[in-house]
């Protein structure tokens, strides 16, 4: 589609907002048959954003005016303009109105400080039932907000490899059958980086209060190299300091006694164990190399184990899967009662095989809809309560992930990394270190390179990332 602006800079404002009514359409091509105009003007301090979109024949136009201000500026009202004409003009009216951002939980928070709830559901076409889900979740942050004192970083430990590819995923992980070789040599780089990183918690006064294993599942590895890994963190940093140590142990065939006691003896206190999904057709489709009952297994061990704070992760919206299939998966995670369930919309992103099948997961975006409303309704119905959200590009209806949980369970991690309210310190291939700055708002980021391969075959990179960690947490003291 063609995208014209007149009268403003607000283009990267209009596109996200046309990409709700029309998902996964390329702009500057007009191989669609598709223009979309927006203008803007003011006149004696009212400004009318106007919304045309002209498509194969067919026009629909919006309007509105509004004194811009604190609570609606240009980006808002060109915003909202377009939304009332793609609602015109599609039928499709998404929840969350015209917040795309990643954040939308943090947004409402923010917009809160000067505006009431009406005013934000009128300006940004916010359905009342997602402001209340977003305040819910502002509630529950607050506990976990109390915890930071200025001096304490997470620590994330990326493990990019799994024993399959999901069809779904586009996280930068490789199964082991291509890139297996590569493990030993990459614990050892792990190892050689928190090194560093220690040296640099040193240096500074901070210290590490929660730690945060992903990956790809970090239980490819082996209960060795685990062991290996989760013992040098406990070597390097204070355990008595850690208000959380998560291990996402995700897929079920990568669940074992021995490495479970090992995550136990190394003080992991947090794990997930991840259906997605408790249909058996549907995690084959999918590419899951497990059933049901598997995680049920691995859910059993796992409590067998000592382990009293376990996530489970469900995503709405899988291909083939309807309302009673959503609702049979519900009925079997509420049985069993994992302490967190966080529920994904499907995200239909450019890396992933499930792209290809785009537009019927898009036709699909009423019904995902309906599963993260019903697994809503039940869960907090079965006690537990919304504690951190976010959001991504190409979700289907424009919806959101969310983090449930039962009382004082929540995921620290979760809240800290999503709110971008304390410093994450990535290592390994693929992680990205996220430095933030509450003297003056700013948040930094440091690349590590993307592919283990590259990852093992540069180290003076990573030495180069960890000079500029240090530089930039210096600065936030």
């Amino acid at each position: 589609m063609i995208i014209e602006t007149k009268g403003h800079s607000q283009k990267n404002a209009v596109q996200n907002t046309a990409l709700l009514f029309f998902p996964l359409s390329g702009f500057a091509d007009d191989s669609d048959g598709r223009v979309i105009t927006s203008s803007l003007e003011t006149v004696d301090g009212i400004a009318e954003s106007v919304a045309v979109i002209e498509d194969n024949g067919r026009k629909t136009e919006a309007s509105v005016k509004a004194r811009l201000d604190e609570k609606c500026d240009e980006a808002a009202l060109v915003s909202k303009a377009l939304f009332l004409a793609g609602r015109e003009h599609t039928g499709i009216s998404p929840a969350w109105g015209t917040v795309t951002g990643i954040r939308a939980a943090k947004f409402i928070r923010q917009k809160r400080k000067f505006m009431t709830s009406a005013e934000i559901a009128e300006i940004y076409c916010v359905r009342e039932d997602k402001i209340r889900l977003s305040e819910m979740v502002c509630e529950s942050e607050e506990k976990a907000l109390s915890k930071l004192d200025g001096k304490s970083v997470s620590l994330y430990i990326s493990i990019p490899f799994c024993p399959s590819r999901c069809y779904y995923c586009s996280f930068v992980s490789h199964s082991i059958e291509k890139a297996g070789a590569l493990i030993p040599d990459y614990v050892k780089a792990l190892c050689d980086e928190l090194e560093e990183v220690k040296k640099v918690c040193d240096k500074t006064g901070v210290y590490v209060s929660t730690v945060y294993m992903g990956g790809g599942t970090p239980t490819t590895l082996t209960a060795g190299q685990l062991d290996v890994v989760l013992s040098k963190v406990n070597e390097l940093f204070d355990p008595k300091l850690f208000d959380e140590f998560t291990v996402e142990a995700g897929r079920p065939d990568t669940i074992t006694e021995e490495k479970l006691d090992v995550l136990r003896k190394c003080g992991v206190t947090r794990i997930s164990i991840n259906p997605q999904t408790m249909n058996d057709k549907t995690l084959e489709r999918i590419g899951r190399k497990h059933t049901a009952q598997d995680v049920v297994w691995a859910y059993e061990l796992a409590k067998s184990k000592g382990f009293d704070c376990i996530n489970t992760d469900l995503i709405a919206g899988l291909d083939t899967e309807d309302e009673k299939d959503f609702d049979f998966t519900l009925d079997k995670i509420l049985s069993m009662r994992p302490e967190n369930v966080t529920v994904h919309t499907l995200s239909v992103k450019r890396a992933a095989n499930l792209r290809d099948d785009g537009d019927s997961a898009i036709e699909r975006a009423s019904l995902t809809e309906y599963m993260t409303e019903m697994a809503q309704k039940r869960l907090l119905e079965a006690g537990y309560r919304p504690y951190y959200m976010y959001k991504q590009k190409n979700m289907v209806g424009n919806l959101e992930n969310v983090g449930y949980a039962l009382d004082d369970k929540d995921g620290l991690y979760n809240i800290y990394i999503m709110g971008e309210y304390q410093t994450i310190i990535a290592v390994g291939a693929g992680a990205v270190s996220k430095v933030v700055n509450g003297k003056n708002g700013r948040i930094e980021r440091v690349f590590n390179y993307k592919y283990p391969y590259e990852y093992l075959d540069d180290k003076q990179k990573m030495l180069g990332n960890i000079a500029r960690l240090e530089e930039l947490i210096r600065e936030t003291l």
